[in-house]
């Protein structure tokens, strides 16, 4: 059963919230980190990204960096930017984007879950990117990005989390740049904390639905520093109802030397392909796909019998589409490579895939993956394929910080 604990998080100071608050550090480029620090000092980017406030052309691997990240996280506290709460607490944290909300619960998952596969994994992680993130938190002594996790539906902490938000008001209350509501509860009642405990031994697993590295890194730092509060990472977990994954559609560069009748000969093979008047919404069907050839668009319709793989990662709809049609006709054999392909998450129109197409591509709308395929691969100890999952909105940083000593 899955453990989840209370921390005495580290906080922006009332009413610095929207300016200490910052978009996570992988979703941010270097010119946009060091915008965001000359702009606004104090912003948590200082940290996550402290490269942006040393001089250009720095390494963003020196020793330099690291150093700087504790250096500015220690001047935040310091400056009263960030505020430390007096006892352990959990947190109900809302993300509300075009009326529609999310919400769960902040706290610290285990180190022992994590090894022992209570905490369950769809991806492989990557040993530079895992090498960065351990300097980082060993350095900082501190978890500053949130691992994103979820669970099946449990009415028990959904009727807390609802009895919290309608309690009291937000300690927390704004909109970011991106049009996302941001609100926090802070969960300081001694029955509540124990409440939430309880239900969540009671629950068999926690997925990570995003930040595989930061878990993974959080883990290898821990036997580093072997603190008491080392042996937890920081979370936020919401329930799988909760959560809204969209898709991650593909586009290829060029039709592998075939007209666009003979590709459409060849997707017939597997799919069913009929016209589309007009410019197409998204996918809504398990095995069904829109494709932009030419200038036009057709809906596949995978036939029955083609989804043939030995295990839920290999029947998923990205899985298929990349098994019938990028590698043998669009000659795409290793698509995390091969640079003819690029993967397009999130909310994207049928407009913006055509612009990134142009005259000589390929474009593929897919179905987004539920939470539940995502969970159905972890269980067999399976990997999704690449660029299969994008939540939607993205877990802000700086909310909450979590210190290891």
């Amino acid at each position: 059963m899955a453990a989840l604990h209370p921390f005495k998080a580290l906080r922006p100071a009332v009413g610095e919230e929207k300016s200490v608050a910052c978009m996570p550090y992988d979703v941010v480029s270097g010119g946009e980190a060091r915008a965001i620090c000359e702009e606004t000092p104090y912003s948590f980017m200082s940290v996550i990204r402290s490269e942006a406030t040393l001089d250009k052309g720095v390494d963003e691997y020196s020793d330099a960096v690291y150093a700087r990240a504790y250096e500015n996280l220690t001047n935040l506290e310091k400056e009263h930017h960030l505020v430390r709460d007096e006892k352990p607490c959990f947190y109900v944290y809302a993300e509300t984007l075009d009326s529609r909300t999310q919400t769960g619960i902040v706290g610290c998952a285990s180190v022992e879950d994590y090894v022992n596969n209570v905490i369950k994994k769809h991806e492989f992680t990557r040993a530079e990117k895992e090498a960065d993130r351990i300097r980082h938190i060993s350095t900082t002594r501190a978890n500053t990005g949130l691992v994103f996790l979820t669970h099946k539906r449990n009415d028990a902490l959904k009727a807390i989390i609802e009895k919290t938000t309608s309690a009291k008001a937000p300690v927390c209350d704004f909109t970011n740049a991106l049009n996302v509501r941001q609100q926090v509860w802070v969960v300081d009642n001694d029955e509540d904390i124990a409440a939430i405990t309880e239900i969540y031994a009671t629950i068999p697993a926690l997925y990570i639905a995003d930040g595989h590295h930061r878990a993974a890194s959080s883990v290898k730092a821990a036997i580093a520093l072997n603190t008491e509060e080392s042996k937890h990472f920081m979370c936020a977990v919401f329930a799988e109802d909760e959560l809204l994954v969209m898709p991650y559609n593909r586009v290829i560069t060029d039709k592998n030397s075939l007209t666009g009748d003979e590709l459409l000969m060849a997707l017939e093979h597997d799919f069913e392909v009929s016209p589309i008047e007009g410019r197409p919404c998204d996918p809504t069907q398990k095995g069904e796909f829109n494709v932009y050839v030419e200038s036009k668009w057709y809906k596949l319709k995978l036939y029955d019998g083609r989804r043939t793989g030995e295990n839920a990662s290999q029947n998923t709809d990205a899985a298929v589409l990349q098994r019938v049609a990028l590698a043998p006709i669009l000659g795409i054999l290793e698509p995390t490579k091969d640079k003819r392909i690029s993967f397009i998450g999130g909310g994207n129109t049928a407009e913006a895939l055509e612009n990134a197409a142009g005259a000589e591509g390929v474009a593929f709308m897919l179905c987004p993956v539920t939470v539940g395929e995502v969970m159905d691969v972890a269980d067999e100890d399976g990997v999704m394929p690449p660029k299969s999952t994008w939540f939607e909105p993205k877990l802000m940083s700086g909310l909450f910080v979590h210190t290891l000593d």
